[in-house]
């Protein structure tokens, strides 16, 4: 059979909607995805459910794509890199649940640099 790694049951996941956004480079590039967050909890998906938290997460990620250049996204490893710090950062916003981040990871439903 498999390996010895538990596996832990998905959190509720919330949709944040398409993102286009200009790069940080000299030459003009842009981002286009997908985003949505898995959640710890039901908890969690509550808080996100209020407009004013979207607006602020949407911002937030925005200009987390924002300082990225084209060259940083251009292997799976720097979409990770960038998945990881738009995770940093939203929690970073959001109120704990439960004593804990609320989001879990960040995952792209599409990924297009250019």
């Amino acid at each position: 059979m498999g390996g010895s790694a538990a596996v832990t049951a998905m959190g509720p996941v919330v949709p944040v909607g398409d993102f286009t956004v200009n790069l940080s480079d000299k030459e003009p590039h842009i981002v286009k995805t997908t985003i949505s967050l898995e959640l710890l909890s039901e908890k969690g998906a509550l808080v996100m459910a209020d407009a004013g938290w979207q607006v602020r997460i949407r911002n937030e990620i925005v200009l987390v794509i924002k300082d990225r250049r084209l060259d940083d996204l251009r292997s799976a490893e720097g979409v990770l890199d960038l998945a990881q710090d738009i995770k940093r950062r939203v929690n970073a916003l959001l109120p704990l649940v439960e004593g804990q981040p609320p989001v879990v990871r960040v995952l792209f439903q599409d990924f297009i640099s250019q």
